[in-house]
């Protein structure tokens, strides 16, 4: 109960398959710093994502910090090895390094918001927070939004649960929003965060103007 996705549903949308190099994507980042998982998701224009990259406090661990080398040196190979035409971050914790990818992965060429690539989507601004998850919901409802089945993202997306925006609202009206929260178990949610945010980036990043083609209007 509560589940913001049925385990049968996103198993039924898997599809072993990674896109090459070049492709157009969508990048999604959830950090952490000791307690939670860091997750790099990437997602296509049409909606299939994979697990770039993450870090995860091992078990037992006492002692234990995000390698942000390691971050950084994962950021920079998914902007290398894909045509990445927007990235969101949830910023806490990780403002400074989030302003030197906003300043590095600038658009070249371009000035102002829409040389942009790298943006911060705080999730705590929840009515923002709730139209993304809404966006990826509709995605899995209507099978447009894949996954190629890796373990750690299939493990956070499970455990996420949902909440409604307005408390009052009605549950089986599809127009009502809500946000994705860990449940009581406060098992790890942040590569599923990181999924959404990758959807949201893939839908809404700028759409590339065909070589050769004048608009006559």
């Amino acid at each position: 109960a509560g589940k913001a996705v049925d385990p049968k549903r996103w198993a039924e949308l898997t599809k072993a398959y990674v896109p090459p190099p070049g492709t157009r994507i969508g990048l999604g980042f959830d950090g952490s710093i000791t307690q939670d998982c860091t997750a790099l998701v990437g997602c296509t224009a049409d909606g299939h994502s994979w697990l770039v990259a993450a870090w995860e406090r091992p078990l037992g661990a006492t002692d234990w910090k995000v390698p942000r080398l390691a971050v950084h040196a994962a950021v920079a190979a998914a902007f290398e090895t894909w045509d990445v035409g927007l990235m969101l971050a949830d910023p806490p914790k990780w403002w400074t390094e989030l302003e030197q990818w906003a300043e590095l992965y600038r658009r070249p060429g371009g000035s102002g918001p829409e040389a942009e690539r790298v943006i911060a989507f705080d999730t705590n601004q929840e009515r923002r927070f709730a139209r993304a998850v809404d966006r990826w919901l509709t995605g899995l409802r209507e099978g447009t939004h894949t996954n190629n089945g890796d373990e750690l993202l299939t493990r956070h997306v499970e455990a996420a649960h949902l909440r409604k925006l307005k408390a009052s609202a009605d549950a089986d009206d599809f127009r009502t929003l809500y946000v994705i929260v860990k449940g009581e178990d406060a098992r790890k949610i942040d590569a599923c965060i990181a999924d959404v945010l990758a959807h949201e980036a893939a839908a809404t990043m700028p759409v590339l103007q065909p070589v050769g083609v004048t608009h006559l209007w």
